[in-house]
């Protein structure tokens, strides 16, 4: 019965993500429309993009603290609840403030969401297998993406037949996945209760994970070897080859293939670390390869480019999925859901901050191969940080 129950919850877990992630990123297919229907400028419009974003690096950490005292099923049901409504509710809105509230609370969610999936794959699953399974839900980030980017205008947009009716439909879907959620996904019942934080061990178990510099580093890792780089590319990429002499078009498809590539390798490169029983090479070894292939993209021309990229969303998909486990094998479990909370706010202020820092630098120079050069030296900052942390993995030493 526990294998089933373990199987049904990583699949619902794999819907939770997706539907999360559909739910963000399905403005950025519609922002013109609603910019032109509002009167928007630029930066109003960016920040509908970046709203959910935001709050998410601010709620990470209560939403794991709030999973380590009720339970991950729970705390990630309430966010599925939250996230799904104010995702359907965004297409009522009557102005640009209501709208951005609204995608704000989406962030919410999200944040209740993203650090209590971890916690659960690691009760149902621990060390030996928990970065296999985590890179199988995580698969659901790039199916999520790489969907409501293909589908929205071409196939959803048509039958709706407005923006509103592309938020009602996303909207519908996450609600439709937080009912699966509630009604099927499970925590082992020898976890219940036993592992949850007491009012008693409060202040303890936050003292004793702000305390654990480990995290702190894994963090910080996560933020610079993730999600400065991701948004960086996502953001500022396309506009980079263009200035190299490549097409608009074929700029867009060019920066895909990092999320193309990164959806094997969400899976594998998990997978070969649980069969290795090791962590830091695969870290440490992506983000050299990383380095390398950001500082070759300045100089390579059109067709190397299509291969650098590939293996840039191969290394930064391993600094992204395995960021996500890290934590859990550095704290006990009953404070895993505050130290991934905590990783995960650091990262995505991170991620936040990354494609601003990039324009301020195209600002000063006039073009982007300084950001591009600061990146390979974040990797290299990144692999550093990897050698001060323990091996976690089912072969450390004693």
């Amino acid at each position: 019965m526990d294998s089933k129950n373990r199987i049904i919850t990583l699949i619902c877990s794999w819907l939770l993500i997706f539907s999360a992630y559909a739910s963000v990123l399905c403005v950025s297919p519609i922002l013109n429309l609603i910019t032109q229907e509002f009167g928007l400028t630029a930066s109003e419009a960016g920040l509908l993009f970046s709203a959910p974003i935001i709050t998410l690096a601010i709620i990470a950490f209560v939403g794991g603290f709030l999973g380590d005292m009720i339970g991950p099923h729970k705390t990630a049901g309430l966010g599925a609840i939250l996230l799904s409504l104010s995702a359907f509710l965004r297409g009522v809105s009557p102005n640009f403030s209501i709208l951005f509230i609204l995608s704000l609370i989406v962030g919410i969610g999200w944040g209740f969401i993203f650090p209590n999936l971890p916690k659960l794959v690691k009760l149902w699953f621990m060390n030996r297998f928990v970065g296999t399974a985590t890179g199988i839900y995580s698969t659901g980030v790039f199916a999520g993406g790489t969907l409501v980017l293909a589908i929205t205008m071409p196939i959803v947009f048509p039958i709706v037949g407005s923006w509103r009716g592309v938020y009602y439909f996303w909207g519908a879907i996450a609600f439709i996945i937080a009912i699966i959620w509630w009604s099927l996904a499970r925590e082992p019942s020898s976890s219940r209760g036993s592992e949850l934080l007491s009012s008693q061990v409060l202040k303890s178990s936050f003292g004793a994970v702000l305390r654990n510099k480990y995290i702190w580093i894994v963090a910080v890792f996560f933020a610079l070897a993730a999600n400065v780089t991701f948004y960086i590319i996502i953001g500022w990429f396309p506009t980079f080859f263009i200035q190299k002499g490549i097409s608009e078009a074929s700029s867009g498809i060019l920066t895909s293939v990092v999320t193309l590539a990164g959806i094997p390798a969400v899976f594998l490169i998990p997978f070969a670390s649980d069969r290795v029983g090791l962590r830091k090479p695969f870290l440490w070894v992506s983000c050299l390869i990383a380095a390398v292939s950001f500082l070759g993209i300045i100089y390579t021309p059109f067709i190397l480019d299509f291969i650098l990229m590939g293996v840039l969303g191969i290394t930064l998909t391993a600094t992204y999925v395995m960021s996500l486990f890290l934590p859990l094998e550095l704290v006990r479990p009953a404070y895993s859901g505050t130290a991934s909370g905590i990783v995960i706010s650091v990262g995505y202020i991170g991620g936040a901050l990354g494609p601003i820092i990039a324009g301020y630098l195209k600002d000063s120079t006039g073009t982007l191969t300084s950001t591009i050069i600061l990146l390979a030296v974040l990797m290299l900052i990144s692999m550093l940080l990897i050698f001060f942390i323990p091996e976690t993995g089912c072969r450390k030493k004693a």
